[in-house]
């Protein structure tokens, strides 16, 4: 009891791991839901999640990852990103739209 007592308490935050749907609506979860990206430019919603990553190579080098991972992300975050409208509120609600798709 006494050793216990003793011992600091530790708190353990677990994140979802890099490159995947929950890490990417985690991501989408700290932008500002009314900010508009633009599908086709280096700065694109992807390519922004991609350097977030620590992807210097940006949107190529995401889908070069997932595909390397055998990850299915690549499809799915291109049509979260490519579908109307282009705010982060909207694609976080289709990341989380797709995601409940997959869990059943």
């Amino acid at each position: 009891m006494y050793l216990k007592e003793r011992l600091p308490k530790f708190e353990i935050e677990t994140a979802p791991a890099v490159f995947t749907l929950p890490h990417l609506i985690a991501w989408l979860e700290t932008k500002t839901p009314d900010d508009s990206y633009r599908w086709c430019s280096r700065n694109c919603l992807l390519g922004q999640w991609a350097k977030h990553c620590g992807l210097s190579t940006g949107y190529l080098g995401l889908f070069d990852k997932l595909i390397e991972i055998g990850s299915y992300e690549s499809i799915v975050g291109a049509a979260i990103a490519v579908n109307r409208p282009h705010t982060f509120g909207a694609a976080l609600k289709r990341a989380r739209a797709y995601y409940e798709v997959r869990r059943k």
